[in-house]
């Protein structure tokens, strides 16, 4: 399944949701769905691709993969302009979600921030328009150079134009998806965040006639990175601790290896298909010892 984020901006009623959805949709992904039997899912928004736009996302998915027996290995997440921004940014905060991811004309500098970073964790294709607004073009190029230089193996195409959907890439990007299904057991995860790491609060607009809400007890988790869980830091951590950052491998000795900077707590999801979990896994440390030994799963 791929799942089309529209573009417009957050303060946009629902005729015009419909009409973005619908116009990022038909004349550009109907032709590649025939070619690859994708279902093609295009959610709408009178709220933009925030907080409420992620629960009107992973609302939108759940209800389609029930209906349409949609395999969870692979759906597939693209976008254009804002849609190209929730793209980006859910590759970042939601990588074990999809199979791949594909930006189209949005962005901003990620590499700055190093929210880039995080994008290690799942397969990408960007396109973009060499005469694009807003800096969205030096922007994407950032993020191609910093992955270039980092070996991490995304697409990025940029192509001649300005700021639109290119229908001759929609076909290589439907091509690409196909050949990344997602892979919960990769054998190496950088995973970077600060925060809460969830989303539990409903976004605000000027422009809005109502507020909104959020029901308490339904956050939506922005910590999980495939098999590595980052717990949020404790009240009172001082700014420069702020963000945790751990780098995790599989080795070939039945070990995992991490490193890490600020991180307190953290969670290891084990699966056969990553360790041998017959044998003892062992615990060593590389810094201050906390714990020495052998440790065995413990299962639910």
């Amino acid at each position: 399944m791929v799942v089309i984020g529209h573009g417009g901006s957050a303060a946009r009623d629902l005729e015009f949701g419909v009409r973005a959805a619908l116009g990022g949709m038909e004349p550009f992904w109907c032709d590649a769905a025939e070619r690859f039997g994708l279902v093609l899912l295009a959610p709408l928004t009178d709220r933009g691709w925030g907080n409420i736009g992620n629960s009107i996302l992973f609302s939108a998915i759940s209800r389609a993969t029930r209906e349409c027996h949609i395999d969870p290995d692979r759906i597939y997440l693209t976008g254009h302009s804002m849609g190209g921004h929730l793209a980006w940014r859910s590759g970042m905060n939601f990588a074990d979600r999809w199979g791949a991811v594909s930006p189209m004309s949005g962005g901003y500098d990620y590499v700055a921030d190093r929210q880039v970073e995080n994008l290690a964790n799942v397969a990408g294709y960007a396109t973009w328009g060499a005469h694009e607004p807003f800096g969205i073009g030096q922007a994407n190029r950032s993020i191609r150079s910093w992955m270039e230089s980092h070996a991490v193996p995304w697409v990025h195409e940029e192509c001649a134009g300005g700021h639109e959907i290119f229908p001759e890439c929609v076909p290589r990007v439907a091509e690409f998806f196909m050949g990344h299904p997602r892979n919960l057991y990769r054998g190496s995860i950088h995973a970077r965040g600060g925060g809460p790491l969830r989303f539990d609060t409903a976004d605000a607009h000027p422009e809005w006639s109502r507020s909104h809400t959020w029901r308490p007890g339904r956050p939506i988790p922005a910590g999980s990175f495939h098999w590595l869980r980052l717990e949020p830091l404790p009240p009172g951590t001082p700014a420069d601790e702020a963000v945790q950052e751990v780098v995790a491998v599989l080795r070939d000795d039945n070990t995992i290896e991490l490193a890490s900077v600020n991180a307190r707590r953290m969670r290891i999801h084990l699966h056969p298909r990553m360790l041998d979990l017959t044998r003892p896994l062992p615990r060593r440390s590389t810094g201050p010892s906390c714990f020495a030994g052998e440790s065995s799963p413990i299962w639910p």
